[in-house]
């Protein structure tokens, strides 16, 4: 029997933003250990989380949480969001989707933060992080008490403060 782990390899070969400008390169693979270690820090900050949420098993969804791009390319965020209808009812999702969600969406907005080129962007600014990202951070951490704190907290632990006032609170969106 074999499996298909070994693919996941290829993602560190598929560039990340390739229709927004960085200053640097990223490869979708760094993403997912980015959100990986995002996804585990939020984690140990939520008791809920630690209690209703294993790490192996949340290793392994996150590792996977953009596997189809090692066949597509990267797939931008608004291409994304406009197929799956944006925001996904948080009702119907699991403590561990949401979790999931939520550090994405942190690893892009605060990478954008860090090192995106903001000047050479074509688009409407709503659709690049880290606007987009944290209207989506609010949505999806409401799912668990506390997520939301342990998010704003690990974004201005990554990134050295307050991302420029757009998120202002853990409680504005």
């Amino acid at each position: 029997m074999s499996s298909n782990y070994l693919n996941l390899l290829d993602l560190s070969y598929v560039r990340r933003w390739a229709v927004a400008p960085t200053t640097r390169d990223q490869s979708v693979m760094e993403h997912t250990a980015r959100v990986l270690a995002i996804a585990f820090h939020i984690r140990a900050l939520v008791p809920e989380l630690q209690s209703h949420i294993d790490r192996g098993e949340l290793a392994i969804r996150v590792m996977g949480h953009d596997a189809e791009e090692r066949m597509t390319g990267d797939v931008p965020g608004p291409v994304k969001s406009a197929e799956a209808g944006y925001l996904r009812d948080v009702r119907e999702m699991s403590r561990m989707d949401c979790l999931v969600k939520v550090a994405d969406s942190i690893e892009t907005g605060t990478f954008w933060t860090q090192w995106g080129n903001p000047g050479a962007w074509s688009m409407h600014p709503y659709n690049c992080a880290p606007a987009r990202d944290i209207h989506k951070i609010h949505h999806y951490a409401a799912k668990v008490d506390g997520m939301l704190q342990a998010a704003f907290d690990t974004w201005t632990a990554i990134t050295g403060g307050n991302p420029g006032g757009v998120w202002n609170t853990p409680t504005t969106p």
